[in-house]
């Protein structure tokens, strides 16, 4: 009881605090890496691929990421075009190693398992090689 009393309490000053911190004219936050001019400047260069996103992170000393967290994502046209789930296995390095494997062997997949056996004149039993 005493507790939801003591919660109830702290969230009403903290709503009263944000509000008059927000009458002052503070929005609160992290304060964005680039300024609206760098940010349209960015966009920009990157509509007009003049440049690629690690030379308009070099140019503003930021990460990429920072770049494409401002770059608007509505006007942004993307630079490759999205590839297809069968595009994406047909060009993976599983594919051609499967395609590979089926050419060479017609068993491909199956591995031929030995029991363990004990040779003749030992006491340990030993297993074959997969």
């Amino acid at each position: 009881m005493l507790a939801e009393l003591q919660r109830e309490l702290i969230v009403a000053n903290t709503n009263d605090g944000l509000a008059s911190a927000r009458a002052r004219g503070r929005v609160g936050g992290r304060r964005p890496k680039l300024t609206p001019d760098q940010a349209e400047l960015a966009q920009q260069l990157y509509d007009a691929r003049e440049k690629t996103v690690q030379q308009i992170a070099d140019m503003f000393n930021v990460p990429r990421p920072t770049v494409y967290g401002h770059l608007d994502r509505d006007k942004t046209v993307p630079r490759q075009p999205k590839k297809t789930a069968a595009a994406n296995w047909a060009s993976s390095a599983r594919w051609h190693r499967y395609r590979a494997a089926a050419r060479t062997s017609a068993s491909w997949g199956t591995r031929r398992r030995t029991a363990s056996r004990s040779r003749p004149g030992s006491s340990t039993p030993t297993t074959a090689a997969c």
